[in-house]
């Protein structure tokens, strides 16, 4: 067979359509208390989803729809709780998720101690994704994939927040491009016309227990 000639500009189909960059209101699911692997570093693993809008539930739709027996939560923020560099200088992006969960739930203060994960359950938070540059483990070619990146209110993302730069894989940044628009999808057999195409639907089966 002799290579298409478009071959290396068309991206491979990924099963889902990417998350847009941007700014969100998003639901706190979990807040874990954990450490850092590498530096054993106190951290926090919060994973959110979102709770308005046009991708509302997205990733509990995900985990319902994945068949793999070790799947995961995929919105997850790794977050550390003092910086790297000064073991007692609490770090700015801790700061940043605490004031900004505060300000956006009326009456909502943290409890510190034992029940400090937990008070955080189903509060709301406002959250801006960017798009992150990794190389594919598939054919090595370089892609991006949408991930939470900084904590604000609910209040400022409601208001409209700017589109975040990408994030390249060598720590610089450059002005977020949008893709091109796919090419027009052939015509479905008439037994099928009204039914939508459902090679990207992720089934959300209802009974599939949250993981937590």
């Amino acid at each position: 067979m002799n290579k298409p000639q478009d071959y290396d500009t068309v991206q491979a189909y990924t099963g889902q359509t990417p998350l847009p960059p941007g700014g969100y209101v998003c639901r706190i699911m979990q807040v874990l208390e954990t450490t850092a692997k590498s530096s054993g570093a106190p951290m926090l693993k919060i994973s959110l989803d979102i709770a308005e809008g046009d991708h509302k539930d997205r990733f509990a739709g995900l985990y319902r729809a994945d068949t793999n027996p070790d799947k995961k939560w995929k919105c997850v923020v790794n977050q550390l709780v003092y910086d790297p560099n000064n073991a007692n200088t609490t770090n700015r992006g801790f700061k940043s998720f605490t004031t900004s969960a505060e300000k956006s739930n009326q009456g909502f203060v943290i409890q510190w101690g034992d029940r400090f994960g937990e008070c955080f359950k189903n509060k709301l938070v406002g959250v801006v994704f960017r798009r992150e540059q990794y190389v594919s483990d598939y054919d090595g070619s370089l892609q991006f994939s949408t991930k939470p990146a900084f904590f604000r209110s609910v209040e400022e993302i409601r208001k409209g927040v700017p589109i975040p730069a990408d994030k390249l894989l060598d720590g610089t940044t450059q002005p977020y491009s949008p893709q091109p628009a796919p090419a027009p999808q052939q015509v479905a057999p008439a037994s099928l016309q009204g039914v939508g195409d459902l090679s990207d639907f992720d089934e959300i089966i209802s009974d599939v227990p949250l993981p937590f």
